[in-house]
Formats: C-alpha cells, structure tokens, sequence
C-alpha cells in the first residue's frame, strides 16, 4: 500500500471515522445509562420494592401502601421509604401548558436525592415547593427563584435548582415531598411507585430480601437488589499540595543514651593483577608515603583579632 498512497490515505480515513463512531456511540450510551441510574443512585438503599413488569423508572405502575406496613415488619429493616412517580400539567407563567415528571418521595430516602429541603434543615421539607434541574429552567421559564406556578390546576412555587438530574426521555423532572407529589398528581398516600428499603447493620442482604419475598404477595410486586457501587481510586495529591513537615530536634527517648559507632572510612579498592587474583603471586606491600606541609607563602591564613 506503500505504493498507492491515495488508497493508503483514503483507507485511514475511513478506519479513523469507524473508530470515531465507536467512541461517540459508547459515549451516548454510557451517559444514557448514568442519566438513567441517576434517581437510583442517589438514595440510600439496599433494596427496591417495584411493581412486576416496571423497566423503566419515569414509566411506573402503582402499589398498595400497605406494603410498606410489611416491610417496616420484617427483622433486619432499618427504614422504608416511599416515592411517587407520575405524569402531571404544569402551567409556566406565560400561560402555556407543558406535561412533565412529577418526583415525590420521603425526607430519609437519601441524602442526594433532591428535595426541597427547608433552610438550614435535612429532615423538614417546605409545603407547595418545587425543585427543577438547570438544564430545564430555560424550557419551563423559570427567570427567577422563588417563582409562582401551578402543577395540575393547584398552587406551587419553584424554590431552587439541582443539577444533573435531567430527563432523557424528553419530559422534565420537577421534585417535590412526597405528600405534595401525591397531591399534585391526585393519586392519594395510600398508592406508592416504589419503596426503598434500608438494611439494619449486622444484618446480611440476602437473608432479608428472601423474608420479604416470602411476606410480600409474589405477583405485583417485584424485589431488585441495589449493587454496591466499587471503591473510587484514590486521587493522587498534586506537588502543590503536599507540605513537608521538618523538624528541627531529633526525637531520642528520654532514658536511651546515643550510641557512637565508629566506622572506617571508604577507601576505593586497589587494582589487583591478574597473578595476584589468581593466586600465582602475592600482593606487595602499600608504601604511603606522607604529607608534606605547606609553604608559608603558598598556605594564606587570615588572622582575626578577638578583642579583649
């Protein structure tokens, strides 16, 4: 090919851009995939109860609340918690109607799951607030925080703004407490999307999961084991960083005295002949000869005088 340069050069190009789409493909994928865990990931469980048939989290079906009775029952269960899915209207402030997500869920489901948290407060949540993601705030008009608006004909108010918990699928997520996601879609409390389940410490996973399994009716409800998300590698520490810590005394123990050790100064070995390695001759003596003072005139000394 050395020698049809044109078809070399067309042939590289074509396998560069193969490569290319491979990459951008494997990117869209893997971000769809993150976007999509992305809920997931951000609570604190160790179990999901969701409904048989559910492949998808905005796509939910709804369960009785009484599951949740059930499962706050079993041996091992620290904490269960509700969220509410559903499809809602929202009204922006110019007057036009748009559907979008609707997420409601308890205060304890996870300390990174966005909710509209009460200043200065991680268990309270404020009535009638709303949180959307900034990719969303140019789509649903949101100019300023807080702002009026209605989700499904009743009264809220836009209270703050997450980032990375965007939709893929088209429809904006708008999260919301659990009793106001309830409300808005006009669902009720006593229906539930999914519940999240808390293992105890000391408590094995499995073993639960297999008592709620036997407790839980088997047809509607299905139970999906959260994965442990792998160590993070450690990130090393740049130069700019690092402080070195320098200090000026040596630590001795206070009963231990220092031991002087004498040691011979290194002196290069000398060459060795051939006989001598081999054991056909024997090493004659070193003759040094000693050193010689210096002149007075060559040795410059520099006389300071001390005073009295």
């Amino acid at each position: 090919m050395l020698h049809e340069r044109t078809r070399l050069a067309v042939t590289s190009v074509g396998v560069a851009f193969a490569v290319f789409l491979m990459i951008f493909q494997s990117s869209l994928l893997i971000g769809f995939l993150k976007a999509a865990a992305k809920i997931i990931d951000s609570t604190d469980s160790d179990l999901w109860i969701a409904p048989r048939g559910v492949v998808c989290f905005d796509f939910s079906a709804s369960l009785d609340g009484r599951f949740r009775d059930i499962a706050e029952g079993i041996p091992g269960v620290e904490t269960v918690n509700r969220i509410s899915v559903n499809f809602v209207g929202y009204q922006m402030p110019d007057g036009q109607h748009r559907i979008v997500v609707m997420i409601g869920a308890d205060p304890n489901v996870g300390s990174l799951f966005p909710l509209p948290y009460l200043p200065h407060s991680r268990g309270a949540l404020e009535p009638e607030a709303i949180l959307v993601d900034e990719t969303n705030t140019q789509e649903l008009e949101v100019s300023a925080i807080p702002s009026e608006v209605e989700v499904s004909g009743l009264r809220a108010h836009i209270s703050g703004v997450v980032r990375g918990f965007s939709s893929f699928l088209g429809s904006p997520y708008i999260f919301a407490s659990y009793e106001d996601a309830a409300r808005y879609s006009r669902i009720g409390e006593k229906r539930v999307a999914y519940l999240t389940v808390r293992i105890a410490k000391g408590y094995d996973v499995g073993t639960v999961k297999s008592m709620l399994a036997s407790e839980l009716p088997e047809s509607p409800v299905v139970l999906v084991e959260v994965p442990v998300a792998p160590a993070q590698p450690v990130t090393p520490v740049s130069p700019e960083v690092v402080v070195l810590v320098v200090s000026a005394e040596p630590v001795v123990a206070e009963d231990s005295e220092p031991e002087v050790v004498e040691t011979a100064p290194l002196l290069p070995p000398l060459p060795v002949s051939p006989e001598v390695a081999l054991g056909l001759a024997e090493a004659s003596p070193v003759v040094v000869f000693p050193v010689s003072p210096l002149a007075p005139e060559v040795a410059e000394v520099e006389v300071v005088q001390v005073p009295e």
